[in-house]
Order: C-alpha cells, then structure tokens, then sequence
C-alpha cells in the first residue's frame, strides 16, 4: 500500500472509533474504488456500514471474507454477531460453533454459541456451550446466569440453584441472578427464602410528589409532564428492546434542563438519594449492600394505550428501579376485578416446567405517586381497558 493509503485507512479508522460512522465509510468506499479486492478495507467497511442499516451488504461482504480469510476467527465473531443483531439465530449459531471448533481454548466463541442455541431453544446443547466456555474461563458472571437460566427451562432446579449461587458469591446482589433466585427457592422448596428477597411490604417503597409541586399545583404539573412526554422527540411506537406493548415508549430524558420533566428529575434524583442513603445505613441485605457511592441515572417516558401493557420483566443493569404516573384514565379503579391497568409484582418469566407459583402483589396506579423497588423484582402491567391512554415515567439507578 501507498503512504496516502496508509493514512486515509488511519484516518478511516479514527472516524470508526469516535463513532462517525458516516466519514469512515466515505472513506473506506474511496479506498474501496481505488482497490476493490482490499480484504482490509471490505472488513473493515462492512463494520460501519453495518451500523448504517446496510445490513445484507455487510452480513454479504463477512461471509464472502470468512471463505476468502478462514484462518481469522475475528471475521467470523463479527459475522456471528452480526446474524445475532438481525434475528437470524440459527445461522448465527453455526458461525459460532466454527469459530469455537477454530480456537477451542477462547471461550467467547462457546458462550456464543451458547447464547444462539438458547435463541433458538435448543437448551440441551446451549448448556454444554456454556459448560465448555465456563470451563476455559470460570470467571464470567454473565454466562454463568444464562447457563443457570439455560437450567432452569429444562427443569433442572438443584444444578440452576448452584450456578446462581456461585455468581452471588463474586457479585452479592446480582439483579438478573436475585431474580432467577425468587424462583429457585420456590422450586426447591424454600418459599420463605423468596419471599424473603421479594419483600414486598419493605421493598415496595411508595413514594408522593405531592410535597414537591404542592397539592394546588399537582394537576398542572402533571399535565405539564404528560405533555412533554407525548410531544418528546424520541418518542415511537412499541420501540424494539423494550417490553411496551401498544404503547409508546421515549429514549432517555435525563439531558432536560428545564420544564416539567427537569422539574421531575429534580425530585426523583432526591428521593433516590434518600432512599440510597437509607440503605447504606443499614445494609442488613444485599439489595442494601449494593447500594451505590454513585450512579447513571436512566428516564424514559410510556404513554399505553387500550389493552397497552408491558410483559413480565426485569431491569438487569440496573439496581433500583420505578414508576411514575402523571396521567391514569378513570377506568382504572379500584373495584376492577381484572386490575385492567394495574402494575403487578412477582410473576416472572415463563418457565414451563416450573411446578411452583411465586406470591404476586397487584398495586393499582395513582396520579402523582410513584412505585420504587429493587431491579430483580419481576413486574409486569396488566393491560390497559380504557378509552384514554395511560401515561408513566420509568426509571432506573445504575451503579456506576
């Protein structure tokens, strides 16, 4: 290569890194025109482009590599993840069973292809893949839970039971694994043990805006709230990622410095202050123990409509979560025997040889109170009857 080649490929490279994904690939195209059977450049290209929604070019352009380059397990791991982003699990999963048959002694390629089989619910093999990339590397948190959860869809309880335990060992309060836990205490038969972690009456934590805006003043900030949610900029309908159905879902609102949702975020930043600091005065468990010295802090808005609802889940990264709600139609009642539009605790993902029903706490939403509770606490909305829709802030608090 050229000494100008060299430097545009540099200065191609330091666009990708920074994130200017649209200058790296203007040049890697001009580099591109000026040798098109460049393997680097190709590489290198499809990376960006990838990024840019040309995804069958670049899923293209790796396989194309992988034949022309067999001896580089890099394209490969790219390749896989790339099938990986766009749902194509099975192809995915052959990719990474060559990459881990070329470097047997790397477990990234094993805990991949783990991840794969599990997509396409082949949990049998996912767990040998786990097994084989724990046994290379044993200290990898995450693996080990999805081979604890990989457990569990097939029933086996005892052997879940260890490998969670092994990852709270390293890492007391571990979000995802507490909430296999809840689980795995009923299916081996220590149900006061979970109830114990989903302590609903201690870790439900109600929290009133009430003294913040004043009792005068809470219909119009809420309505100055819901407002400013519906007309966000990020706001879109039943975003990927996320578990709202029906519904409308906004990216982060953290970056507001003014109006009603900074209004918002300055109370909310003061009882999670108060609530933190709480915990670290007693840590008498381990959500309180892994109360954090700092953190992120993640908003976003969700506006449902009728029959919206939000599917069991958890907030994995995070260590406390919550809800906000300025705006709840009038057919959500008390008196409602179907909960339409409540807020549900303690169902959890389904496992269908699960013999055991874990305690649930139904709470029905209320304008201008919010919900706090530990990230592992499995929840989910029980849809939405209503001619208006319902509107809420979620949260989360991530150690930094």
């Amino acid at each position: 290569m050229s000494n100008d080649f060299d430097q545009l490929m540099e200065k191609a490279g330091e666009r990708h890194a920074a994130g200017d994904l649209a200058g790296a690939a203007e040049i890697y195209a001009g580099l591109l025109a000026r040798e098109p059977g460049n393997e680097i450049v190709r590489f290198f290209n499809a990376l960006a482009v990838f990024d840019l929604g040309q995804r069958t070019e670049a899923i293209d352009t790796l396989y194309d590599l992988v034949q022309r380059l067999p001896d580089i397990p890099k394209i490969r791991m790219d390749l896989g993840q790339m099938l990986e982003r766009e749902g194509r699990y099975g192809e995915a999963a052959d990719v990474f069973a060559a990459a881990a048959a070329q470097v047997p002694g790397d477990p990234a390629p094993h805990i991949m292809l783990g991840h794969m089989l599990s997509q396409t619910g082949d949990n049998a093999q996912a767990i040998a893949a786990y097994r084989k990339g724990l046994s290379i590397q044993p200290a990898i948190p995450e693996a080990r839970t999805a081979l604890a959860r990989a457990l569990m869809l097939e029933g086996l309880w005892a052997e879940a039971d260890v490998e969670c335990d092994r990852v709270l060992a390293a890492q007391p309060g571990h979000t995802g694994v507490m909430a296999m836990k809840s689980i795995l205490y009923y299916e081996t038969g220590r149900p006061d043990d979970a109830r114990a972690i989903m302590n609903f009456d201690d870790r439900l934590m109600l929290r009133s805006i009430v003294d913040h805006c004043g009792a005068e003043g809470l219909a119009d900030f809420n309505a100055a709230l819901s407002e400013a949610i519906t007309t966000h900029p990020t706001i879109a309908y039943e975003p990927k990622d996320y578990s709202t159905r029906k519904g409308y879902h906004t990216g982060d609102l953290t970056d507001a410095t003014s109006g009603p949702i900074f209004e918002y975020l300055t109370w909310l930043r003061g009882e999670i202050d108060k609530v933190i600091a709480a915990c670290r005065a007693s840590r008498s468990d381990p959500f309180e123990c892994r109360a954090p010295e700092s953190y992120t802090l993640n908003v976003w808005g969700v506006v449902m409509e009728n029959q919206g609802h939000q599917a069991a889940h958890i907030h994995r990264d995070a260590w406390l979560s919550g809800v906000y709600y300025p705006k709840v139609p009038a057919d959500v009642r008390a008196d409602d025997p179907d909960h339409a539009g409540w807020i549900e605790f303690g169902t959890p993902y389904e496992y269908p040889k699960r013999k055991t029903v874990s305690d649930i706490k139904l709470i029905m939403p209320e304008v201008g109170r919010a919900i706090f509770f530990p990230s592992y606490f499995y929840h989910r909305t029980i849809p939405l009857n209503a001619t208006e829709t319902r509107i809420s802030t979620a949260f989360d608090v991530i150690p930094a």
